[in-house]
């Protein structure tokens, strides 16, 4: 490989290779310091022209990844708002095979070759939780930001753990998706610690996976500001009145839910016994068939104004 010494870029006087790597996108400074750890020691890129924010970690069995948005100063809108991913693979084999074909081009480094989108590159790993752990805290210390987005499935809850050590401040949100191996399942355990920050602390909760059917939530959750749940079959009253004590807000996809239950989640919510609640959205009801559904909770209408507001 080539060696700093013989980098032939950088032979340019220190103020103009500053101009040059002000203009660099930021995966192509991503992709230097991976190869030239010395230039962040030479203080080349200091991030100063992006407005980094959502450090995003995605985990899976497979190909996780990190993302940014970028917020850069171009003068050109359509450049200002994009997301930048770094990938860490475990399967060789996919070297062969560019993550976005229509975009990709084939350069070439000390006589390797090399796959390289306009928006991503990819790094291969024996282990992946290796490779995101390394990459994550290369670019962390490398533009002085934090993870504030985590995704996990069954197979990458080692990353609860990690994220916690490293962080002493909670996520801004947590996402957890079905694992791409079906039969790797969230246990009740599993979702204790998920659902009462004691693994992973973070401020929103957005809960994309199958849990278990009988769950009961009998333990107090923490205090989320918003919490998703999109396969809501598991969901009883019971536990949405728990999740209701703690939680500021809750979106409910897939629900199970009756009009009958919608007005017992009504009466139980005006006797004040959701103490936290300020918005809940539930997307579908059984058994509603068209009936006039303003009529039914008119009731609740002047009562839910005069009680509710919403802060995030």
């Amino acid at each position: 490989m080539t060696t700093l010494s013989t980098f032939p870029l950088l032979r340019l006087p220190i103020v103009a290779l500053r101009v040059v790597f002000d203009q660099f996108p930021l995966e192509v400074l991503v992709f230097l310091t991976v190869y030239y750890p010395k230039l962040c020691q030479w203080r080349l890129i200091v991030g100063k022209r992006y407005n980094l924010r959502d450090l995003v970690v995605s985990t899976s069995s497979e190909k996780s990844w990190i993302g940014f948005d970028v917020f850069g100063k171009y003068e050109l809108p359509v450049l200002n708002h994009k997301l930048q991913r770094f990938h860490a693979i475990t399967n060789l084999h996919q070297r062969t095979t560019a993550p976005f074909p229509e975009r990709t081009v084939n350069i070439g480094i000390d006589g390797e070759r090399f796959d390289c989108t306009d928006n991503a590159f990819n790094t291969y790993w024996k282990d992946v939780m290796i490779g995101i752990i390394t990459f994550t805290d290369h670019v962390c210390n490398m533009f002085k930001v934090d993870v504030q987005i985590l995704t996990i499935q069954k197979s990458t809850m080692w990353a609860l753990d990690w994220i916690q050590l490293k962080r002493s401040a909670p996520l801004r949100q947590l996402i957890i998706y079905n694992d791409e191996e079906k039969e790797k399942k969230l246990t009740e355990e599993d979702v204790r610690g998920i659902l009462t920050n004691s693994r992973c602390t973070a401020y929103s909760l957005a809960i994309e996976v199958d849990f278990p059917e009988k769950l009961k939530i009998n333990y107090t959750p923490s205090k989320f500001k918003a919490l998703k749940i999109k396969y809501g079959s598991w969901l009883t009253l019971e536990n949405l009145y728990i999740l209701g004590e703690t939680c500021q807000e809750i979106v409910i996809i897939g629900s199970q839910f009756t009009v009958k239950d919608l007005e017992a989640i009504m009466n139980h919510w005006l006797s004040g016994r959701l103490s936290r609640l300020r918005c809940l959205s539930i997307d579908r009801v059984k058994g509603y068939l068209g009936l006039p559904f303003s009529r039914i909770f008119k009731k609740y209408i002047k009562k839910l104004d005069r009680k509710l507001f919403y802060e995030w």
